[in-house]
């Protein structure tokens, strides 16, 4: 009977050990060892689009940390504006990294379903046909 409790007490004793172990993981890094994406040996500030791609009048802002942020570890946020015959036009670039892949790609769907149409914020935005990229 005494052996059974000792073995009973070892369980219990690396079961609570292991999940401070995977809670302390969870908490630090937010993620879990398997599902953590890995170290980069770079910042999303060192991602600026270059003012030479963009149109010769075009106003090109350095890519900055913006002043709110969500559940990403970084964020980096970069304007561009311009003008042309028709008036002006704005673009803006942001790049996030999270520690997981479930958070990158829930904050995609959300932004897909925040793109709406210009002149008509009610109507969802579609790919013009003279823009082939498709991320």
């Amino acid at each position: 009977m005494k052996k059974k409790t000792v073995v009973l007490s070892i369980f219990a004793l690396l079961t609570s050990i292991t999940c401070c172990v995977f809670s302390f993981q969870y908490i630090s890094h937010g993620c879990l060892w398997w599902e953590c994406v890995p170290e980069r040996n770079f910042h999303v500030l060192d991602w600026e689009v270059p003012a030479h791609l963009l149109p010769n009048n075009a106003i090109v802002d350095h890519i900055s940390i913006p002043s709110e942020g969500g559940a990403e570890i970084e964020s980096g946020w970069q304007t561009v504006f311009w003008q042309y015959d028709k008036g002006y036009g704005m673009a803006s670039y942001h790049i996030r990294r999270y520690s997981a892949n479930r958070g990158a790609i829930g904050e995609f769907k959300f932004e897909i379903k925040q793109m709406t149409d210009p002149g008509d914020p009610k109507n969802k935005w579609i790919r013009p046909n003279g823009v082939t990229f498709v991320s």
